[in-house]
């Protein structure tokens, strides 16, 4: 489901998600961007699309990037 989510996305809401590699045929294995865990503060003030509604921090993480992304598993 998770790649049926992030392929059926928006351009402008991919870049919230972090990127899928791969997958496999069976769609049971998905490989997607390593993110590190947030600390406090980060997720205040972070916009998310509006279908988006478990907003719990373990849902995401920090790209090398300063930019906050959702992880989709």
């Amino acid at each position: 489901a998770e790649i049926f989510i992030f392929n059926s996305a928006s351009d402008t809401d991919k870049n919230h998600f972090a990127k899928v590699i791969s997958w496999s045929r069976s769609g049971k294995f998905l490989v997607m961007e390593r993110l590190k865990p947030l600390v406090t503060g980060d997720i205040g003030g972070h916009k998310t699309p509006m279908c988006i509604t478990d907003k719990k921090p373990s849902n995401f993480g920090r790209d090398n990037t300063p930019g906050v992304r959702i992880v989709v598993a």
